[in-house]
Parts: C-alpha cells; sequence; structure tokens
C-alpha cells in the first residue's frame, strides 16, 4: 500500500532507529492521529518502550514515561493537594498525566486500583479530583505497554480498560537477519534523544481534517457490523467503542493513502489490531488477533 509522502519519509526516517519494526510504528502513528490509545503486549526487552518514544519524538510531543510498578498509587499519576506556604493553603499540583503523550511502561505490574485511576482521563481526557475538574490536553493519548499475563507479578486489565485501547500490538521476534543488525547497532534509546520532528502539527490536523471527509459505504459499514456481531456470537466483549476505533483508525488509514472513501482492505487490516485485545483478555494479545483474522477469512467480502 502507498501512502502519503510524508508518512512514507516518517517509516523511513523510524526505520534507522527502530529495525524491521516499520509495521508497529505506522500503527502506532496511526492510532495516535486517529486520537485514541495503544496499548503494547510482549516479552521484556522486545523494544516497547523504545517504540513508544521514537513516535513521540518524530512527533514532536511533550512524554511523560510512568513505570508502573505494585506500589504506585494513583496519586502518584493524577497528583493531589500540598501546602502552599506562601498562600497558607492547600493547592492542586498535577501529576505526570498532564502531559500529551503519556508512556504507560509495564501498565499491568500496578494494582487494579492504580490501573484504573487511567480510566477517567482515557475517556474523557479530564481528570476529577476533589469535586473539581482538570482538563487535559486535545492531544492527550496513553501508550501503554504490557509483559504477558503469566510473568510473575502482572495484575490482568479488566475489559473496562482493555476496551479503551483503541489498538493492540504485539512485537515479534525479529528474524535472525533483522536481529543480527539490532546486535551490532548502537543503543536506540541514546539515539532517539537526537531525532528531530518528523511530521508538523500542521501535518497532523490535515490528515485529521482529511479523515473527517472520508466515505464509507452502507455496504462497508454493514460488513464492520457483521464483524461484530460474529464476535459477539463467540462470546467476546465488543463494544460500540470498538467499531469507533475501526471505523476512525480505517478513515486514518484511508487519508494517510491519499483516498476518499474506505475499503474492505482497511477493514480486513486493522480489525486485528482493534478488537484482537478485547477479544482475548488473558489469554494474549497474540491468540485474540488471529481469532479475529481467522473470523475475517469466514465472512463474505462485499
Amino acid at each position: 500500500m502507498k501512502y502519503d509522502q510524508r508518512i512514507e519519509n516518517y517509516l523511513t526516517i523510524s526505520g534507522q532507529y527502530l529495525i524491521g519494526r516499520e509495521t508497529e510504528v505506522f500503527l502506532v502513528l496511526l492510532g495516535v492521529l486517529a486520537k485514541g490509545h495503544i496499548l503494547i503486549e510482549d516479552q521484556p526487552g522486545m523494544g516497547k518502550t523504545v517504540l513508544a518514544s521514537l513516535n513521540a519524538k518524530l512527533l514532536g510531543r511533550p512524554v511523560t514515561r510512568i513505570q508502573f510498578t505494585n506500589d504506585l498509587l494513583p496519586s502518584d499519576i493524577l497528583g493531589g493537594p500540598i501546602w502552599v506556604k506562601d498562600e497558607n493553603a492547600f493547592m492542586f499540583q498535577k501529576g505526570p498525566i498532564f502531559n500529551e503523550m503519556i508512556l504507560a511502561d509495564e501498565l499491568n505490574r500496578a494494582s487494579p486500583k492504580t490501573q484504573s485511576a487511567l480510566l477517567q482521563a482515557m475517556e474523557e481526557k479530564a481528570v476529577s479530583l476533589d469535586g473539581k475538574t482538570y482538563e487535559l490536553s486535545d492531544k492527550f493519548c496513553v501508550i501503554a505497554t504490557q509483559n504477558p499475563y503469566e510473568q510473575v507479578g502482572t495484575n490482568p486489565l479488566p475489559e473496562s480498560q482493555l476496551d479503551r485501547f483503541s489498538l493492540g500490538i504485539t512485537l515479534d521476534i525479529p528474524s535472525r537477519e533483522l536481529e543480527k543488525k539490532i546486535l551490532l547497532m548502537e543503543d536506540p534509546r541514546s539515539l532517539i534523544e537526537k531525532i528531530d520532528q518528523c511530521l508538523t502539527d500542521s501535518d497532523c490536523e490535515e490528515f485529521a481534517w482529511k479523515s473527517r471527509d472520508i466515505i464509507v459505504s452502507d455496504q462497508l459499514l454493514n460488513y464492520v457490523m457483521d464483524l461484530m456481531t460474529a464476535l459477539r456470537q463467540k462470546g467476546a466483549h465488543i463494544s460500540p467503542r470498538s467499531g469507533q476505533d475501526l471505523m476512525s483508525t480505517s478513515k486514518m488509514l484511508a487519508a494517510f493513502s491519499n483516498r476518499s472513501h474506505c475499503t474492505p482492505d482497511d477493514i480486513q487490516y486493522l480489525a486485528p489490531y482493534v478488537f484482537g485485545h478485547r477479544v482475548a483478555g488473558a489469554r494474549g494479545m497474540k491468540i485474540g488477533q488471529l481469532e479475529v483474522s481467522k473470523l475475517i477469512g469466514e465472512l463474505p467480502i462485499p
């Protein structure tokens, strides 16, 4: 699939720092510009954190990294009241969540109570504390990483939280040839700090504006509904929100390709990433993606 030259340039530059991850870089970019949140799952050391940090740098967005641990408290994320001597009063001190892009590292190592601190923020782009509501940036986005659930010290994310992630991505072990190149290259974490912004705010706004005008035919909409219904019949929690996520990312994919309409190929490509983590739950994201792909192959294409 051929993309707008700006997207092609973005992928070319990212490939200089993260070898063999073009698809994953593209999906994170797609999710961020579609105003969604992204969940990345795989074993430690596979490049989840680097993937998130690289996209933040290429987009020129300020990013805050929050390392989730079993002793992290909700106030460590959201903030809270502190006594200000000069004012002789308690003042609200914003937590690290008040930034444009949040890297929630190893989210499923935190307690369920702390995990839930993200829920309202991800849904409403706002934080409510002590009867007051504090608005977050319109560009607010969470890129979360999690380790497989069979690892020691992990707490499964509840369905309500999984459903707030527009896309779920896994990182496979690279091929032997790619891994050989990775072993010889400099640590990408030190290189990323030197990267310049690749997509400007006006570029991102242009793609957002284009995506709103993308046409979705009634036939294609029925195809999406048939897929959602089939997944529900197999016992999966597929909410209307997940269908909206599939529509918004498919439209953005069409905008990236300079098309005026969505196609069945867009749906087939993105559906495993939109529905996979919702279908799998604690069984592993890859399993859910494979189940969605198999079901897509059984449905008639409009």
